[in-house]
């Protein structure tokens, strides 16, 4: 049985704001992937609709508020929105028991569909 694998490119994009991302995304499908002070990963998350519908009103300035001068970074990449699901998955199950903040999809490695490249300035992976 051949299955399609489709490369996914993740030009990613670092904010230390949540709100520079908030409107630098807003209505762009993405994954974004939360760090700590040295860009490692501790939580990832997707917005198949944009950052600004999935983290609206109250929501998006708690987020603010909790990286305000932190020094933690928020990297974000554009996607598909059929795509956001299985992208999110698959970083979530590459990166695993480093993610302190994903609950879900670190035991069982789901099917998946696609290969990710990245580019652009990354959150510290490996």
């Amino acid at each position: 049985m051949v299955v399609d694998v489709a490369e996914i490119v993740l030009t990613w994009r670092p904010f230390t704001k949540f709100l520079d991302a908030w409107a630098a995304f807003d209505g762009i499908p993405c994954v974004y992937v939360q760090t700590d002070k040295q860009k490692r990963p501790i939580r990832v998350g997707k917005a198949s609709m944009g950052l600004r519908k999935r983290y609206w009103g109250g929501t998006g300035y708690a987020m603010a508020a909790a990286m305000h001068d932190s020094g933690n970074f928020i990297f974000v990449a554009a996607v598909p929105e059929t795509m956001c699901a299985e992208v999110e998955e698959e970083l979530i199950w590459q990166l695993g028991e480093t993610l302190q903040y994903n609950i879900q999809g670190k035991a069982k490695r789901l099917p998946s569909h696609v290969e990710l490249k990245h580019e652009g300035d990354s959150p510290a992976f490996g």
